[in-house]
């Protein structure tokens, strides 16, 4: 327990000393991406099981509806409309209207998760699905990337100037005397040749 405090502290101060940090421009970047990370991993956590979720209402509301139905049929079994023109019909008509109300609703409950569990809403799922999705891998990239600018400070140091080159000291003279092909080979001396002093 005390590790995962600790652990806690540390993640909230981090946050905090890289925003001091930051310029405010880089700053309201950087909270702008935090909150759609925020709000993609909300959307795919709230999500993460909908389609058997969809499947399951839908199962669900078909039993409500069918469970209502029954009663309606049982109800009239046991109270058979009386003919039209006696006084009991109108109050028979009244209790049949109220005994209806709950088979209405449950009808259109039944539809619209019917219509939620079918294909193009699940296709439609899918592509917001992939739409967060994206968004997240978007949004934490752009924040690591903010997180990796250098701080306004450094960006304000300059960096020393590179030494100059050193200086090439000049050759050497050649020697006054130029040494001909055939000193270096003195077998190969032509008769007469004296090699040179020096």
């Amino acid at each position: 327990m005390r590790h995962s405090a600790l652990s806690g502290r540390v993640v909230q101060t981090f946050p905090k000393a890289l925003l001091e940090s930051l310029t405010a421009l880089e700053a309201m970047h950087w909270r702008d991406q935090s909150r759609r990370i925020a709000e993609a991993r909300a959307w795919l956590s709230t999500h993460e099981h909908e389609e058997q979720h969809r499947f399951a209402e839908r199962e669900r509301r078909k039993r409500v509806r069918d469970t209502e139905w029954a009663r309606l049929q049982e109800w009239k079994q046991t109270n058979p409309e009386p003919w039209q023109f006696f006084p009991k019909h109108k109050h028979w008509a009244s209790a049949l209207e109220e005994r209806t109300k709950p088979l209405r609703t449950a009808d259109i409950d039944y539809k619209l998760a019917k219509a939620n569990a079918d294909l193009p809403a699940l296709q439609e799922l899918g592509r917001e699905r992939i739409k967060m999705q994206r968004q997240l891998e978007r949004a934490t990239a752009a924040r690591q990337a903010i997180a990796m600018l250098p701080s306004e400070h450094e960006q304000q140091i300059t960096l020393p100037m590179a030494p100059p080159p050193p200086i090439m000291e000049p050759q050497r003279d050649t020697p006054k005397v130029a040494r001909s092909r055939w000193a270096r080979f003195p077998v190969l001396n032509p008769p007469g040749y004296k090699r040179p002093i020096g």
